[in-house]
């Protein structure tokens, strides 16, 4: 750049899926309602294509931050469109054992994923049906949810799953996992989604 560059030389423009705002949220404290403006910012950040984990480095869509901010998506904007695109991404990457991979697009249709993580897949499934009345998502995506399942109950022993990997990411006292381990949160995990599925 020649010269000196000021405030005035620059123009800052936001690049993210259009998507309609169509949710609010106000309460009596200023501080909450700017958290609330500060999320929601940060969610159409991360808006690029599919739910990102952050728009500066890798961009991936992560399954586990994809379930973790799930709900703030679709309160806070129409995700009838976005959803199931990235919904038919990760079926995509499904394994025909019916594993779904950690993160979509993805290379790695072989990529193990724990519960904790890959349930977003059905969640997802769930939640765009129960939170935009799509149920020809549910059709779509029926025969491949029915595989996840079918997966996740030959995994189980005793109806636990034990495979320790990944939990609650960067919990307070490790960096992948709580100190009880993922097998907990994995477990729950199933769990849900087999109500959810059943549901369906």
């Amino acid at each position: 750049y020649e010269g000196e560059l000021t405030a005035e030389n620059i123009t800052a423009y936001q690049i993210a899926t259009d998507v309609e705002h169509i949710g609010s949220f106000e309460s009596g404290n200023q501080l909450v309602n700017s958290l609330h403006e500060i999320m929601v910012r940060t969610m159409v950040n991360n808006m690029q294509g599919k739910p990102t984990d952050t728009p500066v480095y890798e961009k991936i869509g992560w399954t586990g931050d994809y379930n973790a901010g799930m709900k703030c998506f679709n309160y806070n904007f129409d995700t009838t469109n976005f959803q199931p695109y990235f919904l038919g991404l990760l079926q995509d990457n499904t394994h025909s054992n019916g594993n779904v991979t950690r993160y979509s697009p993805s290379p790695y249709t072989r990529d193990f994923c724990p519960p904790c993580w890959n349930q977003a897949y059905i969640n997802g499934v769930y939640s765009t049906w129960k939170e935009s009345g799509l149920l020809s998502v549910v059709e779509e995506h029926y025969d491949t949810m029915r595989n996840q399942v079918a997966f996740y109950k030959k995994k189980m022993v005793n109806h636990v799953w034990t495979d320790q990997t990944y939990g609650d990411w960067a919990s307070p006292h490790d960096t992948t996992r709580p100190v009880e381990g993922g097998a907990f949160y994995s477990t729950a995990a199933i769990y849900r989604v087999l109500l959810e599925a059943a549901e369906m």
